[in-house]
């Protein structure tokens, strides 16, 4: 798979059904770091189980780590973590052009 046809990938699935969550740094100040958990986080949402196996060859041909899937609310989800990334689909997620 070629970078650009992973690109495609990724911006077919996120702009279909994907979360984006960013780190708050206010909360992550006045919580600490054993209270305040949450990091940089793409969730994928694929459709099925195909668009899953391509997804997942998407992120490992973009130089990604490609981590486990699970379960939430009855639909796969396929994590995708790093604040480099997901700040780039933030912008994404505005502008999708």
């Amino acid at each position: 798979m070629t970078n650009k046809t992973a690109i495609r990938i990724f911006k077919e699935i996120f702009i279909r059904n994907s979360i984006v969550r960013i780190k708050d740094e206010s909360k992550l100040k006045a919580n600490g770091s054993n209270s305040y958990k949450k990091g940089y986080e793409i969730r994928f949402l694929p459709k099925d189980d195909i668009e899953s196996e391509r997804l997942q060859t998407a992120i490992s041909t973009l130089n990604f780590y490609v981590s486990k899937t699970f379960m939430k609310h009855g639909r796969v989800v396929q994590p995708l973590y790093g604040k480099d990334i997901t700040l780039e689909f933030r912008d994404l997620q505005t502008n999708p052009d």
